[in-house]
């Protein structure tokens, strides 16, 4: 008997006209994606987090999420290149942000994009945004 085939739930799916079998697809909640959608979903959802944990907690939802989506989507930047420009966000420019719309400016600064590339400097960005949870953790 052939083996069921899904069509994967991820809305910014990369393989749009694949049907995916039972065996190789990642269920999450009620929805089966392809395996590498579950992880850019996945990515996307801990994006949204730092910002809403750690940047800006007041901003409306669907704003942040658009403007998340549009940044690895539409403008094509690279997924865990935004996940840092989120986590440089939260360690240096937290009281700076008052809309999610800032995140295109601080994207395309120069600043991010060199500690990005350094080896040292993106351990340094990503050493204070752990020091910053811990932190907010405790009190």
């Amino acid at each position: 008997m052939a083996e069921r085939l899904y069509k994967c739930g991820y809305k910014h799916c990369v393989k749009p006209d694949e049907k995916i079998p039972l065996s190789e697809c990642v269920a999450v909640g009620k929805r089966r994606y392809h395996a590498e959608c579950a992880e850019i979903h996945e990515k996307v959802e801990i994006i949204k987090r730092i910002y809403f944990d750690f940047v800006d907690d007041k901003s409306d939802y669907v704003q942040v999420v658009g403007v998340i989506n549009n940044l690895i989507f539409e403008k094509k930047y690279d997924i865990d290149f935004v996940e840092f420009t989120m986590k440089y966000t939260a360690a240096f420019c937290k009281d700076k942000v008052k809309s999610p719309y800032i995140l295109y400016a601080i994207i395309k600064n120069g600043i991010v994009e060199k500690k990005y590339s350094n080896d040292r400097l993106r351990k340094d960005v990503i050493d204070r945004f752990e020091y910053r949870c811990r932190q907010s953790s405790r009190g």
